[in-house]
């Protein structure tokens, strides 16, 4: 059967009434002869004429499918938009619904959450002045949910407490000059990989600082004052203009540097 015969025996009759069998029999043997053919320069427009042949029998096939679609769903068509209109006062009405559950929900999670921060601060006493800042990094929002028991939450909490602890711990551990400024990193991120990384990125910041001293010392000549009413010592005004990132690298520096500072 070639592809005018295959088209024939398709237009004959209904896509419903079409012998499966026999068409893809037909077309299995039709597509034989293009299996395994080499196309070369010389047979370009053969092989043009080819994918046509193939293109023809495939639109032919894709229409009817379509035209039987269609068919089929005119029912459907008939009634979807009534369909669609007693859906939508349904979910008008659950969205009402919504707004008072969803009030009720918040409120529940924002008196679990006064519940949790009691036993923290109950149990986070061994991280001393760092416990505060670390109580909203540590929580965990599933804390919260309704399901979540609290015999779990309070197993999570604690955990959470030592292994802060036990970060911190091994930040002072270190001995580094930068300690304040890791232990602000860590109460940042709760990473002690991301402090570890901190504290090379400022080491090697101040050794590339040393090495430019060495090789190139720079006198700085400031006014001192002495402010004997406020009890302070001599000190002087230093102007920096820096924003973003730049001024929180800076701030790390001279608190690793002891030096006492004040943002205006």
């Amino acid at each position: 059967m070639n592809e005018n015969q295959l088209l024939k025996t398709m237009e004959s009759t209904g896509i419903t009434t079409w012998s499966f069998d026999e068409i893809n029999l037909a077309l299995d043997n039709l597509l034989e002869k293009y299996k395994g053919k080499v196309y070369t320069e010389e047979s370009y427009k053969s092989a043009k004429s080819d994918k046509q042949e193939l293109n023809a029998i495939n639109k032919r096939i894709e229409e009817k499918r379509k035209e039987y679609k269609k068919i089929c769903l005119a029912p459907y068509n008939a009634i979807e938009d009534e369909i669609k209109a007693l859906t939508k006062k349904i979910n008008e009405q659950i969205s009402e619904i919504d707004e008072y559950t969803k009030a009720v929900e918040e409120k529940e999670k924002t008196d679990k959450k006064l519940k949790i921060k009691e036993y923290y601060d109950a149990k986070s006493v061994i991280l001393g002045e760092y416990a505060e800042r670390l109580f909203e990094k540590l929580l965990n929002i599933k804390w919260l949910n309704k399901t979540f028991s609290e015999k779990n939450w309070k197993i999570e909490v604690q955990d959470a407490i030592n292994k802060a602890e036990s970060d911190i711990k091994a930040i002072k551990a270190l001995g580094s000059a930068f300690e304040k400024v890791l232990t602000d990193k860590y109460c940042e991120t709760v990473s002690l990989d991301t402090v570890m990384e901190y504290r090379d990125e400022l080491e090697r910041a101040c050794e590339a600082r040393n090495d430019v001293s060495a090789a190139a010392p720079v006198s700085v000549a400031a006014t001192a004052t002495d402010n004997t009413e406020s009890g302070s010592a001599d000190y002087t005004m230093l102007k920096v203009y820096a924003s973003g990132d730049a001024l929180f690298r800076l701030q790390d520096y001279m608190a690793m540097m002891g030096i006492k500072f004040e943002i205006c």
